[in-house]
């Protein structure tokens, strides 16, 4: 989490950017807390989507037999391979949403790189990520989002826990989606985005 949160940061000096507008959806969402809190002069405003403080709660999945096997799988042992990786995502993440449609779920999966070791490094950095006695030093402007129906992320541990604990944030919820309120509800979605980028810029 480290390297990848000073890897951003690297990023905007090798652009030359001093200041930045920084959004982070889920996994993102933690870097984007961890980027806010280790480099507050740099973060203009903040957008944490579908993210968590910490991941001190049990998610409660509901799907089929073979979507709740895969979801097992994702967080009980490594991937083996790239393939691994991708069959097991492609199977459990249906259930991030709340209707999920197999037409975008093809084409996102068709552009998507698969790396299974990348899963195994990431996902074990899950088990020690926990911001909630540093995000009250967040002075950015911060819109969280959640999705209703997000039960890897549920509103009641990540976007109203987040928002209690930042000094000056708007929270949004979702009524109709789950992990991904930019796909279910995009018209909405960005809509709210847009017009709360307008009052901070």
């Amino acid at each position: 989490l480290d390297l990848l949160v000073d890897d951003a940061a690297a990023l905007l000096d090798h652009l030359g950017i001093d200041q930045a507008i920084v959004f982070g959806h889920s996994y993102g969402g933690f870097l984007g807390q961890l980027f806010a809190i280790k480099y507050p002069a740099r973060v203009q405003a903040l957008v944490l989507a579908n993210t968590v403080p910490a991941f001190d709660y049990q998610p409660v999945p509901n799907g089929t037999e073979e979507q709740m096997a895969a979801f097992g799988a994702a967080f009980t042992r490594p991937m083996a391979d790239d393939a691994d990786w991708r069959s097991t995502w492609g199977t459990l993440w249906q259930m991030y949403f709340k209707a999920y449609d197999a037409e975008i779920g093809a084409k996102i999966d068709a552009a998507t790189h698969y790396a299974g070791a990348a899963w195994n490094a990431g996902s074990a950095a899950l088990a020690t990520f926990n911001t909630l006695n540093d995000l009250g030093s967040v002075a950015a402007p911060t819109l969280v989002i959640s999705g209703q129906h997000d039960f890897i992320c549920p509103p009641e541990h990540g976007g109203q826990r987040i928002d209690s604990l930042l000094p000056s944030s708007e929270l949004a919820i979702f009524e109709n989606s789950a992990h991904y309120p930019f796909i279910e509800e995009e018209a909405s979605f960005f809509e709210q985005l847009r017009a709360w980028l307008a009052k901070v810029s």
